[in-house]
């Protein structure tokens, strides 16, 4: 079997090496050809069933067909063991989500990958072929020539544009792809997606290579989607400054909900990219979600005499309200005649799913399953949810059922009944709005009819004069708290409470800096807490195109920095590719007679020594690693210390110069404190703060060395995108960015920052006292204005600590008093 396969087995002619990645579905190893030399990857599927196999297949067929710089190569279909494998092109250099990883890229490498991506594509639509998975996971970078070439990989589930269903494994309504970079028709079904699905990947791809993050986010798969499928997401210009207003509109033309609005193909793509087209589309639809359009009519189909049934009854346990909801719902036929039929709605936890009735067309499965999301939201993953249909003589279609779907699911969860007489028609998207329906003077007519006392429709519904009570709504919420008022008061509490416990979440998991770094740094600076750059010298290289030709020069200017007297150098510079200069650079290190440092390099977590043992020797040997902030991507930290394979430590290259400088032994750390000799500097995971700095004192390579003579000298290259950091100080180079780093240490000024368990029991403490001020029963209404004194008393305590130097929460505070203070009102 595949799953057996290991170091040193033989698959046909090749040797399989090593395991180079796992996904839900098949493992990919890299082998070798046992008599050419030749390395190839090899995909094993792990589950072997017919639509998985067929998938395999698709891709093997596909790849074959198309033979593109910018495609990954298929060589062969093997057979390992029971399951078939696809021998393929192999690429070395890791895969565009890993290079973005949560960074934005520079713009010139967006521009570069981003137009190869562009022609791997228009390879494949030019073959009649729709992608239908793409994302940065599926974009390789072959480094094996320099810059890396990306090459569009995993057609797994790409089909030909057209093609018929019943040739293929995806099922009617089966949603294929990733849902970060999936189009809402997609979403739908992954049978009927077209080219343009491909175009709105290409987008979503884009933005986050500019952003460092998809354009559309959610914590489960279905937030992701509903976003996507009401077009909501930050302006590229917005998510990120300087971006060429031709990308923008790029995205903009790419996203577009409606397909039809979107370009037709990846020639326009490129044309808007490049500035000389501008894509002018239709506006773009409010009523465009993912549930099924409300311009289609209504319910109606051919009448059938099929009773509705449901599927059989899963063997777990019932929710703890023991009873199923009901709710009536109003359609119409295929001749325009309104209907009542009752919905029954059963939720059992211990299992996931939803089962529907088998004479529901598809269409009214989505829309319920959409309709039961937006009410079960996060716990929709742990509850299975079988409803049907009475009182119907012919198959029902259209969005119709979702409302009454939705309240009956509601009924079942809480155990509360759905108001006699009332009736509901109506569509429901996944972020609680209700979608307008058709039909609806037939449906009032019946409603009349049947003697209803309230028929519940969504909002701007066409009028009638039926006689019969009717209320128009626009969200669900809006029908919840009128057909179950204790339902209401229960959200309220739970209001209450996500608002004292969410903003002390934020504070724990570091997303309030998104706010609080654009007020501590400024306190910092007006408490005098700003680090003069007075023992540090950056020495800028000067320009070459590739640095590995600068290695001859680096013997003399060691040995200048040595005769200019400098205290120490620091080199940024990695010299991983062991050249033939590199003898000549450890001995002048080692004639040099002071410390020299040189920085390891990082891959992830891999730590690469110098390619040459003679410069490892010769230097000490630490890393460079800069931490950026999750949410704004500022540097603000340095990583201590890291380790590699073989247990070996390296301390930050700014730890080790600090200790030069100050001839200090070892460094260390202690409950908590780094110790570099006698000074001393705060840390928190593993990481020291960055004090606010002035300029940096530059000077060129060829130019005189004076400058450095007692100093530290950094050399490093300033030059470029790539080496540019995000500061509190605003954007400076590598080199820079250890020199305040360094002096940082010197000076002892590292930031203090509050355990992130202390801050989030601040703002929790603030939430708690703001809630009981705004709803106990014991504290005067004229009083309650004083629920903001938890709040300002913690954004003093904030404030006091800032001047000597410690961090204290700002942002978690104000918001917990905020959300709180809103919960209350909605009582």
């Amino acid at each position: 079997m595949s799953g057996t396969l290991k170091p040193g087995d033989i698959v046909d002619r090749y040797v399989v090496e090593r395991v180079v990645g796992r996904g839900g579905q098949a493992t990919v190893y890299q082998v070798r050809h046992r008599d050419l030399g030749v390395v190839r990857a090899l995909k094993v599927l792990d589950g072997a069933d017919a639509a998985t196999r067929a998938r395999l297949y698709t891709e093997g067929r596909v790849l074959a067909q198309l033979h593109h710089q910018n495609v990954v190569g298929v060589i062969d279909i093997l057979q390992v063991g029971d399951a078939p494998a696809l021998l393929l092109e192999f690429v070395s250099g890791g895969n565009l989500h890993e290079r973005i990883a949560g960074q934005p890229l520079p713009l010139a490498e967006v521009e570069r990958v981003f137009r190869a991506i562009l022609d791997g594509i228009d390879a494949a639509h030019a073959d009649n072929i729709v992608h239908r998975d793409i994302k940065p996971a599926n974009v390789l970078l072959d480094d094996a020539v320099s810059p890396p070439v990306p090459k569009v990989s995993d057609f797994g589930i790409a089909r030909a544009d057209g093609e018929a269903a019943g040739g293929h494994s995806t099922r009617a309504g089966i949603a294929l792809g990733s849902p970060h970079y999936m189009a809402p028709e997609q979403a739908r079904s992954a049978r009927d997606v077209t080219m343009r699905a491909d175009i709105w990947s290409l987008g979503a791809t884009l933005y986050a290579m500019v952003t460092g993050h998809p354009p559309f986010a959610g914590e489960a798969a279905w937030e992701v989607l509903a976003a996507a499928s009401t077009g909501r997401y930050l302006p590229l210009g917005q998510a990120r400054s300087g971006v060429p207003e031709a990308w923008r509109r790029t995205v903009e033309a790419c996203l577009r909900v409606d397909p039809q609005a979107r370009p037709p193909d990846i020639a326009t793509v490129r044309a808007i990219f490049e500035g000389s087209r501008v894509w002018n589309a239709p506006p773009q639809s409010a009523g465009e979600t993912m549930a099924v359009e409300a311009a289609e009519d209504p319910d109606g189909a051919a009448p059938e005499t099929h009773a509705a049934r449901a599927q059989p009854l899963p063997p777990t346990q019932p929710t703890p309200s023991g009873r199923p909801g009901v709710a009536t719902a109003l359609v119409v036929d295929g001749a325009g005649r309104g209907h009542l039929v009752e919905v029954i709605v059963e939720v059992y936890s211990g299992a996931t799913g939803i089962s529907t009735p088998q004479d529901v067309e598809r269409d009214a499965q989505v829309a319920a399953q959409i309709a039961v999301a937006a009410v079960l939201g996060a716990s929709a993953g742990e509850r299975r949810v079988v409803w049907q249909v009475r009182g119907a003589g012919f198959r029902i279609h259209g969005t119709s059922l979702a409302l009454a779907v939705a309240v009956a699911t509601a009924s079942a969860v809480r155990g509360l009944p759905v108001p006699s007489g009332w009736v509901f028609t109506g569509g429901v998207d996944l972020d609680g709005q209700i979608a307008p329906v058709g039909g609806i003077p037939a449906k009032l007519l019946a409603a009349a009819g049947a003697g209803c006392v309230l028929v519940i429709v969504p909002r701007g519904s066409p009028p009638s004069d039926a006689g019969v009570e009717r209320l128009e709504v626009g969200t669900l919420d809006e029908v919840l708290a009128r057909a179950f008022p204790a339902l209401l008061r229960s959200r309220v509490q739970f209001r209450l409470v996500a608002a004292v416990i969410a903003p002390a979440l934020l504070v724990f998991l570091g997303l309030a800096d998104l706010v609080d770094v654009h007020v501590h740094y400024p306190l910092l600076r007006a408490a005098g807490r700003t680090v003069a750059i007075d023992d540090v010298v950056v020495v800028s290289l000067p320009e070459v195109g590739d640095l590995r030709s600068f290695r001859a020069e680096w013997p003399a200017l060691v040995d200048r920095l040595a005769a200019a007297e400098a205290a120490a150098i620091l080199i940024d510079v990695s010299f991983t590719p062991e050249t033939e200069q590199d003898g000549a650079i450890a001995a002048a290190i080692e004639r040099a007679g002071i410390p020299v440092i040189l920085p390891v390099r990082m891959d992830g977590e891999q730590v690469r020594r110098p390619g040459s043992h003679a410069l490892g020797e010769a230097a000490e040997l630490g890393h460079a690693v800069a931490l950026a902030d999750l949410t704004i991507g500022w540097v603000r930290r340095a990583r201590v210390r890291v380790a590699d394979d073989a247990g070996r430590t390296y301390w930050h290259v700014s730890i080790l110069a600090a200790g030069a400088l100050v001839g200090a032994a070892e460094p260390e750390t202690v409950d908590g404190e780094l110790r570099i000799g006698a000074l001393r500097s705060p840390l928190s995971r593993n990481s020291y703060g960055i004090a606010p700095s002035g300029p940096v004192t530059t000077i060129p390579a060829t130019g005189d060395l004076a400058a450095v003579r007692g100093r530290l000298a950094i050399v490093g290259a300033l030059l470029g995108d790539e080496d540019l950091q995000r500061t509190p100080e605003g954007q400076r180079y590598g080199a820079e960015v250890l020199a305040a780093q360094v002096q940082t240490l010197l000076r002892q000024a590292a930031p203090r920052e509050l355990p992130p368990e202390f801050a989030a029991v601040l703002t929790l403490l603030v939430g708690i006292g703001t809630a009981f001020i705004a709803t106990s029963a014991r504290v005067p209404p004229a009083l309650r204005g004083l629920r903001w004194v938890p709040a300002i008393l913690a954004v003093a305590l904030a404030l006091a600590l800032a001047t000597g130097g410690s961090l204290a929460p700002i942002t978690g505070p104000i918001l917990a008093a905020a959300l709180v203070s809103w919960a209350s009102r909605s009582r």
